[in-house]
């Protein structure tokens, strides 16, 4: 915008230097510097409109999209495959319009740099920046979306037993049963339920294998970089995942105390 900026400020300086109250050129030189003032007015206004409603509302929508899903009704429980495929299909839906979130806002940002364009290499550099900014805050938003849906699983399987101040709501049904040999049981098992913990953790972040990076228009998608990796490298990300994965590990001891009271069944 700088540079349609200063071309109006150059139109105005004959009014400092040149033209005076008596001049004869006093009256095509306002209504010109009117005209002007009106078409960079508009220029303004469709560009601050422009990256309102179609950059920065649809960042922000993706930054607040969750990537995992729950029991609607905290006080339900739900067999472990259910849960599975809740996250499944949670991730289809929602890589589907994050990919259409992306391309929308790339599509936004090109058209922007087409309505400010002068021509000149100066502005052409600044241009990459402005696509550049842009581009960082997509993926940004993406990176968020993610942490928060990782933080938000984790907070719900990753409670601290020991402590009361807050316990979450169990949600997985996990049945005691006695198998053939009278042994007592856990269906599913430890093992299943970390499994499915560690397959939902996937989903999410493999949301991001389907959003690819800008400026790739003229690669078939398999060849496209998407935001994957920079999102599955990022420290916080790792932090989380690992957190994640031996979730349900950490209540391994706290479950035999409790099959242990149901051995005195067993004869």
């Amino acid at each position: 915008m700088q540079p349609h900026l200063k071309a109006f400020e150059y139109k105005l300086k004959p009014g400092f230097y040149e033209i005076t109250w008596t001049s004869l050129k006093i009256e095509s030189f306002i209504k010109q510097i009117k005209d002007d003032l009106v078409e960079l007015s508009e220029l303004i206004y469709n560009s601050n409109d422009l990256i309102e409603s179609r950059i920065e509302k649809n960042i922000k929508i993706i930054s607040q999209e969750v990537l995992v899903k729950f029991p609607e009704n905290e006080s339900n429980v739900i067999p472990l495959e259910d849960f599975v495929n809740m996250q499944r299909i949670k991730i289809d839906e929602k890589t589907v319009d994050l990919k259409s979130k992306n391309i929308m806002i790339e599509k936004a940002v090109n058209d922007l740099l087409v309505m400010i364009n002068t021509g000149s290499i100066k502005e052409h550099e600044s241009q990459r920046t402005v696509k550049e900014y842009y581009n960082y805050a997509t993926y940004q938003a993406l990176l968020h979306s993610t942490k928060a849906s990782l933080n938000k699983m984790k907070d719900r399987v990753c409670t601290n037993t020991k402590s009361k101040s807050k316990q979450s709501k169990p949600f997985f049904e996990i049945k005691l049963e006695m198998d053939e040999k009278k042994e007592i049981i856990l269906n599913p098992s430890i093992e299943s339920v970390q499994k499915a913990i560690n397959n939902a953790a996937k989903e999410i972040l493999s949301c991001s294998k389907k959003i690819y990076n800008w400026g790739q228009d003229d690669k078939k998608d398999e060849e496209k970089e998407p935001f994957y990796k920079q999102i599955a490298t990022d420290k916080e990300i790792v932090r989380v995942i690992l957190l994640l994965t031996g979730s349900i590990k950490g209540t391994e001891d706290s479950l035999k105390i409790s099959i242990g009271e149901f051995e005195k069944y067993k004869q």
